[in-house]
Order: structure tokens, then C-alpha cells, then sequence
């Protein structure tokens, strides 16, 4: 953030609670820039009145701003040296209350690279650009925490992070209320400007899968089911019917009898409607690869086994959902209450 070829701006580190030698380096960038601020917040304070960890630590980063235009962004998320300047000046030119940029996730382990191509997939069922974008909608609105871009004074109008204190995927939420309330929010793409982490091993991928599914249960019941059906149906029942009907292979008697009934061979149908269902599973990873995540194409063969850990995942999250702790993200366990 500091070598930006747009300057004018300050930069609000929250240090929540870091065990590492963070607190020892954001003081070293601290004395070299005065432009940086650090501000170390007391874990303990995090679960007063709901509030979690992020929230939490966001609405202090806002206390100590003084910007009109704020911009949020995680700690795992690096930026191209342009991305400032170019997602402000659109900020402006298109008269934006909020901005929220598309990054491309970065997949560090193997895990992750097998589900990513899946999952961004599916997000895209759930969080359209399209509909997020059509200024004749007041839903479908969303913001990624990795970089989101908005007006101090809607920021506050829409009550803050206050507002979604209790929320573990607050960022989706703000986004959804800022679109609510007819705020002028557009959802651009970014995946040459901002790259995030979103998980490093397979612990933590599936931590994250299951802080996605869980609120989502607890708020929309029936949506939960049935992405998880869907998600069931539609990565693992095509390539399994084809394997067992390849396998089971029964053979049709062609008979020069014209007197001879012939059946419908419902065979060959569901043999072909598994080979193109699965074909097309394959060429959406291969799109998502190839364009938004920009990684080796070979992990898209793995999409059965990304079903699995997605149905598992779901599974596990709905199950587990009113259970205390049920949530566990960035070593911190959450149960999931929304405030009155």
C-alpha cells in the first residue's frame, strides 16, 4: 500500500490481537511514514455487545479515520501498485457511494486449488455481478472483504460496522444494506489489482466453507438445503452415473425382425445426459481457471472430489449450526447470533 502511485491517503493498521512479530514491524513502518497510524485493540473488548473479532477491529479502524472515502481490506490481500488510483478514480467518475473490487483468490495447498474453481462457480449462483449492479434492483448487492470502497457518509448512514456486529460474513452483509438502502454500489472486477488469500490448508478451508454455509442456514433455511442438494446433484451424481452405466455397459440386440419390439433405450440417454453434464462441470472450472484464478488447469479433474468436501462441508455446517463454538475462523471460535 505504500508504494501506491496515488498518495494521498492514510492507512489505519488494526492490530487485533497478533502473536506474531506483527506489532514489532507495523512500529518500524510506523516511525519511516507518517502517514501510517496503528491502533492495538484489546482482544477481550472484541466480544463485548456481539461484536466479533473483525467487526470489531473494522469499526475501530473507522473511529481513528479521517477520510471521506474509506477502504477496507484484509491483512492476507496484496495490491497492484495502480490499484488506488485506478478504484478511485471510478469511485468518482461514476458518482459510486461503494465499490467493491473481484479479487482473484490465490490457493496456497492443494486442497484449495481443487475447490476454488467449484466454489467460485457456485458463488456465482448466489452473488451476481449482474443483478448486483442493476441499478433497478435494491437486492443482490455484496462487498468483498479484501477490498471494498465507500463514502464515509453512507458508510455511516447505513450504521456501520455496528450495525452487523454479531455478522461472521459482515462484508456480504454491508454490501446487501448499502444496495437496500439505494445506495449507488457497483461490483467490478479485480483480479490483476487485488489478490486474497482465502484459505492455506485444508483446516482452514474447511473452516471457511463452513463460516459461509452456517449463517446462511440459520437466516435462509431452505436456500441452505438446497444448495446443498444442488451442490450434491450436481458435482457428484453426473460423473458417478456415467462410471456405472460405462461399467454396467448392458448390451441392445439389434434385431432385421421388423415384427421384432424394440425398448427405449433409457440407457443411452442417461449415459449421454452424465457424459454432457459432467463435460459442462469441466468447462465451467476450466473458464474459472483459466480467467479468475488464473491456476493449472489440471486440478479442474478434481471437481468430484471438491464435491465431496463441499457436501461435507455443508453437511457438517448444518448440523453443527446451533452448537456453541460452531464456527471457528483466523483461531478464534464464534457462535453465530444475529443482535435484536
Amino acid at each position: 500500500m505504500l508504494r501506491q502511485t496515488y498518495q494521498n491517503f492514510e492507512i489505519i493498521v488494526v492490530d487485533d490481537g497478533s502473536s506474531d512479530r506483527t506489532a514489532q514491524l507495523l512500529q518500524r513502518y510506523g516511525m519511516k511514514d507518517a502517514r501510517i497510524k496503528i491502533v492495538t485493540i484489546d482482544v477481550e473488548k472484541n466480544w463485548s455487545d456481539g461484536w466479533t473479532g473483525k467487526t470489531w477491529a473494522c469499526y475501530q479502524g473507522y473511529i481513528h479515520s479521517t477520510g471521506n472515502i474509506l477502504l477496507f481490506t484484509d491483512a492476507d490481500t496484496t495490491h497492484s501498485h495502480c490499484t488506488l488510483s485506478l478504484s478511485f478514480q471510478y469511485f468518482l467518475s461514476n458518482k459510486l457511494n461503494a465499490l467493491t473490487l473481484v479479487p482473484r483468490l490465490r490457493a496456497e495447498d492443494f486442497w484449495t486449488r481443487l475447490i476454488l474453481p467449484v466454489l467460485w462457480t457456485l458463488s456465482y449462483a448466489r452473488y451476481s455481478p449482474q443483478k448486483a449492479n442493476d441499478p433497478g434492483t435494491r437486492n443482490g448487492g455484496y462487498f468483498f472483504g479484501s477490498f471494498f470502497m465507500i463514502s464515509r457518509d453512507t458508510y455511516e448512514a447505513i450504521g456501520t460496522h455496528e450495525r452487523v456486529r454479531a455478522e461472521i460474513v459482515e462484508d456480504v452483509e454491508l454490501g446487501r444494506m448499502v444496495k437496500e438502502r439505494g445506495h449507488r454500489s457497483q461490483v467490478v472486477r479485480g483480479e490483476h489489482h487485488v489478490t486474497a488469500i482465502w484459505a492455506r490448508n485444508l483446516g482452514t478451508l474447511w473452516d471457511g466453507l463452513r463460516r459461509l454455509m452456517i449463517p446462511m442456514y440459520l437466516k435462509e433455511k431452505a436456500n441452505a438445503i438446497l444448495i446443498t442438494i444442488g451442490t450434491s446433484l450436481m458435482l457428484l451424481v453426473p460423473p458417478t452415473f456415467s462410471i456405472i452405466l460405462i461399467m454396467l455397459n448392458p448390451a441392445y440386440p439389434l434385431s432385421t425382425n421388423l415384427n421384432d419390439e424394440i425398448g427405449f433405450p433409457w440407457y443411452l440417454v442417461l449415459l449421454v445426459f452424465s457424459i454432457i453434464s459432467t463435460i459442462l462441470i469441466l468447462v465451467t472450472s476450466v473458464i474459472q481457471s483459466k480467467a479468475v484464478i488464473f491456476q493449472n488447469l489440471i486440478y479442474t479433474l478434481g471437481f468430484p472430489i471438491a464435491g465431496t468436501i463441499l457436501s461435507a462441508a455443508f453437511l457438517s455446517a448444518i448440523f453443527d449450526s446451533r452448537k456453541i463454538n460452531s464456527i471457528r475462523w483466523h483461531e478464534r471460535d464464534y457462535s453465530y447470533s444475529r443482535p435484536n
